[in-house]
């Protein structure tokens, strides 16, 4: 098997990603904020994780796919995220569509 990776954001278009994952052999971690979406996934062999902190593993990978801006902000700039147990060497793939300064804000978070 394949790295576990954390995923976060199960709606239309992150469960479709993160099946393809799981069935390209991917462990994954998953948490979504209606804990109902994490069935299809945790039925593929995902394991559920009960805050989004928890999908994170030190130098580890986690993808998000939320919403918008804010969600990704509130998400990602808050104390104790996953963005703090990822530490050095982490990799946090957004794939929301967000705009450019908040990009920018989420660069400057993660470079310290």
């Amino acid at each position: 098997m394949a790295e576990t990776l954390g995923f976060i954001g199960l709606g239309n278009m992150g469960e479709p990603i993160a099946l393809n994952l799981r069935a390209a052999g991917y462990g994954l971690r998953v948490y979504n904020r209606t804990p109902s979406k994490l069935t299809p996934l945790v039925a593929k062999g995902a394991l559920a994780a009960k805050t989004a902190a928890e999908v994170a593993s030190p130098g580890g990978i986690v993808l998000t796919m939320l919403a918008d801006d804010r969600a990704v902000e509130d998400l990602c700039l808050r104390p104790g995220s996953f963005v703090e147990k990822l530490g050095v060497g982490g990799m946090h793939i957004s794939l929301s569509t967000i705009g450019p300064a908040t990009a920018r804000r989420l660069s400057a978070h993660h470079a310290k």
